[in-house]
């Protein structure tokens, strides 16, 4: 029941970790979760992943302008400028 447990946590651990790095560290060793890992970097990098974002991104700033925040919020939370934010409004 040990190992079970150990294996258990392995898979938390791994599953909560914070990068790349990090769950590479937690994989060593494991061609299992190592194979997942590749499989997580290459979805990330994918055009469709760094599509989604950007939609989801997209969204977020018009829920922000539409409930009447601030540009200098919508730059904070966005990491935006102030003039990316304008030339995006200009467009929607």
């Amino acid at each position: 029941m040990e190992n079970r447990n150990d294996e258990l946590t392995k898979w938390l651990l791994f599953i909560a970790a914070r990068n790349s790095k990090e769950r590479r560290e937690i994989a060593d060793g494991d061609p299992l979760l190592l194979d997942l890992d590749d499989w997580i970097n290459n979805f990330i990098a994918s055009d469709k992943f760094k599509d989604y974002l950007k939609r989801r991104h997209e969204k977020d700033i018009i829920r922000l302008l539409n409930a009447g925040a601030p540009y200098r919020v919508i730059c904070e939370i966005t990491g935006l400028s102030e003039e990316d934010i304008k030339e995006f409004e200009s467009h929607i």
